[in-house]
């Protein structure tokens, strides 16, 4: 909640989040203003109206409600970037964002299609505000609740969540990612290393993941096992070189070694692919993202 020292709050609403319930309790106290909401707009310009006839009252918040709506609508994102603009650098009340992804993230993610001069736009308003997290609640079906949670992910998220159920480590370029799944509760990392805490969250990634998904979120973007394969043997090529240059005996010592790392290397790749080749028949008669 927006107070003295932190008058710009983005909270994330998790999937069955008691958000309806505490907006209602703030409501009642007369902190807050009365919500807007964006999914009920045709175009985010109303929104602008309705929060400069709201800014008289600048003990109370204006919150915006819905905020991840139609964020594949580039004209929409930019009148929600309007908005946000109009009420942090005109405005002079405090200001809670509730939305069920991370706009900056998303926006930011291989297949928004945002030009880089609207990012910065984005990511200086967006700047401003410090992020929570309402406590997730209740859901009556786990699988709508799984299948919903997958819809407000975004392809990097997709990609690291099948890679994380399917046993393998997080990238190393992936921190961006794996904070936002950390802040959505979809992983936990302590003791390390990230996991999905929840198995029926995990089943349900194993089922829904498709081949042709997977390939194209890494084309995309995601550090796929080729790469990581394409490493090792570049790692395993340099050592073979220095040691051949430095000291042929050295070299015929360290073979027998190199040989075994080399069959042991073989084998786990072997391993991984033979449960993504698993995970993938199995995964044919799931549903699509």
């Amino acid at each position: 909640m927006p107070k003295e020292d932190l008058r710009y709050v983005l909270a994330l609403e998790p999937v069955g989040s008691s958000t309806p319930e505490w907006l209602a309790q703030e409501l009642s106290k007369e902190t807050v203003q009365q919500p807007i909401k964006l999914q009920t707009m045709t175009d985010a310009s109303e929104a602008v109206k309705m929060a400069g006839l709201r800014w008289r009252d600048q003990r109370k918040a204006i919150v915006i409600e819905d905020f991840e709506y139609r964020a594949d609508d580039p004209k929409f994102n930019e009148e929600k970037l309007g908005l946000l603009e109009k009420l942090v650098f005109t405005g002079n009340c405090p200001i809670l964002i509730i939305s069920a992804v991370d706009p900056l993230f998303y926006l930011r993610s291989s297949d928004s299609g945002v030009d880089p001069g609207h990012l910065a736009r984005w990511a200086g308003v967006l700047a401003r505000f410090e992020k929570r997290q309402f406590p997730p609640g209740a859901f009556p079906e786990q699988s709508e609740k799984h299948s919903l949670i997958w819809s407000c992910c975004t392809d990097e998220e997709k990609l690291m969540l099948v890679r994380l159920a399917q046993g393998a480590l997080v990238n190393p370029k992936g921190g961006a990612t794996m904070r936002q799944l950390l802040w959505k509760g979809l992983i936990v990392d302590k003791p390390k290393p990230p996991r999905i805490e929840d198995q029926e969250f995990q089943k349900f990634v194993l089922s829904v993941q498709r081949p042709q998904d997977v390939l194209r979120w890494e084309s995309a973007g995601g550090e796929g096992w080729s790469t990581i394969r394409g490493g090792f043997a570049m790692v395993l090529v340099g050592v073979g070189l220095i040691l051949f240059v430095a000291q042929q005996d050295i070299l015929k010592s360290w073979i027998p070694y190199a040989t075994g790392l080399a069959g042991g290397l073989a084998s786990i790749f072997k391993t991984i692919q033979g449960l993504r080749t698993g995970t993938s028949a199995g995964a044919k008669g799931g549903t699509s993202s």
